[in-house]
């Protein structure tokens, strides 16, 4: 069996496409009450349809979530449900909790890194203080 990243990094290859990684709460599921009692329970974020439909034309999408862990025994099974109710499957060729090699992350949670880490702890510090996580 190839593993994971080996195989990514063939078909992205193989395809001429780079690959962009998209969390799917927050970016995907709208996700307006957090984990609340871990089911999906939002709509599609507004715009996201339109969104995946122009990066899929240029770029591989991947979804990136913790719902489908190991210890989440039905959580592919309801992910991939809800991305095929909501006419969103077709859009990404794989689906993990594992970081995948990627040109980049789209991730409502991020802190961008950009060389500088008083810059990375004063956003933490921030958002810390207004209670956003």
């Amino acid at each position: 069996m190839i593993p994971a990243f080996v195989r990514n990094v063939l078909e992205q290859k193989l395809r001429g496409k780079k690959t962009i990684a998209i969390d799917f709460d927050g970016p995907v599921h709208k996700y307006s009450k957090g984990w609340y009692d871990g089911t999906i329970y939002d709509p599609p974020t507004p715009g996201v349809k339109e969104a995946l439909e122009l990066l899929s034309k240029k770029y591989r999408l991947v979804l990136f979530t913790c719902r489908v862990l190991p210890d989440q025994p039905n959580g592919l099974r309801d992910v991939k449900k809800w991305l095929k109710e909501n006419d969103l499957s077709k859009y990404f060729s794989d689906i993990t909790y594992k970081k995948p090699r990627a040109s980049f992350y789209i991730d409502d949670n991020a802190v961008v890194f950009k060389n500088n880490w008083p810059k990375v702890l004063t956003e933490i510090r921030k958002r810390t203080s207004t209670n956003e996580r």
